[in-house]
């Protein structure tokens, strides 16, 4: 019988017969998870064949290719970054994406393609600003070494899409919070501010025909983060309008965290029990 354990993914992980450093949210050993619980929850995207995505200026040697039947340039390639020190990322890319193979090398045109992302940020740098917020209080920093330890765990990561930049919109606010990111993404949906695609850039159309094919933010949640309560998400988005400025701010962010995991990991057990 399959079930969900909730481990620590690392960096370091073989990819075709190569060990390479990878971002752990979008490694290997995770997209073995993605592809348990969100096949058939995410149509349309390729779970089985994922992918690299680096634009070939990355490569000294390597041109773009085009794509004559398309009349489009190939900008990206299916190969791990050249320099050893970066944190590569695979991606599950759209169906129809056009791929071709030219001289070993696959050229991947501009895609709609999945990522994995963190849900809570807990990484080093945010534990020691939430650490300096937290002063001497014994309790929230007992709370915050347990977050901390669940950064790069399984119950915290999601996939999120990555055409149209949706990652800087959650990283570029204090904290990398997925409650400030949920509530921009309401105000989005209620049409109340575009901020959620202000970083997308040419491809912010394509974003918007993306977000579009989601009815709101309960949608939204219930499909990419488990979440299908209306009143929790309701807390979310209530809470990602407050700032953390204090010690109680942390110890009530933290108290969403673990709300948040304890949900989503109730789903995912139920998925794997069904999967076995």
């Amino acid at each position: 019988m399959s079930c969900f354990k909730n481990i620590t993914v690392g960096e370091m992980c073989v990819w075709r017969n190569e060990i390479i450093r990878f971002d752990p949210d979008s490694s290997p050993l995770v997209w073995t998870h993605y592809r348990t619980i969100y096949e058939g929850r995410i149509e349309g995207y390729d779970f089985s064949h994922l992918s690299f995505y680096i634009r070939y200026s990355e490569f000294g040697d390597l041109n773009r290719c085009f794509c004559g039947e398309r009349n489009i340039w190939l900008n990206y390639i299916d190969l791990p970054s050249p320099d050893s020190r970066d944190y590569n990322r695979l991606f599950a890319l759209k169906d129809d994406t056009v791929r071709i193979e030219k001289e070993g090398v696959t050229y991947i045109e501009p895609a709609y393609r999945y990522g994995g992302e963190c849900d809570f940020n807990f990484n080093e740098k945010k534990y020691k600003l939430f650490k300096e917020i937290i002063g001497g209080d014994a309790y929230a920093l007992d709370r915050l070494e347990k977050c901390r330890a669940k950064h790069h765990t399984l119950i915290n990561f999601s996939l999120m899409q990555a055409l149209g930049n949706m990652q800087k919109v959650k990283g570029k606010a204090p904290f990398d919070r997925p409650d400030v990111f949920i509530h921009k993404l309401n105000q989005y949906f209620e049409g109340s501010s575009d901020a959620v695609v202000c970083s997308a850039g040419r491809n912010r159309e394509f974003l918007e025909i993306y977000l579009h094919g989601f009815r709101n933010i309960y949608d939204y949640c219930e499909k990419i983060y488990f979440i299908d309560s209306k009143e929790f998400v309701d807390e979310i988005i209530r809470q990602g309008a407050l700032p953390i400025a204090g010690c109680r701010d942390v110890i009530r962010y933290m108290d969403l965290a673990d709300e948040f995991w304890r949900r989503k990991r109730i789903k995912i057990e139920e998925i794997y029990r069904k999967r076995s």
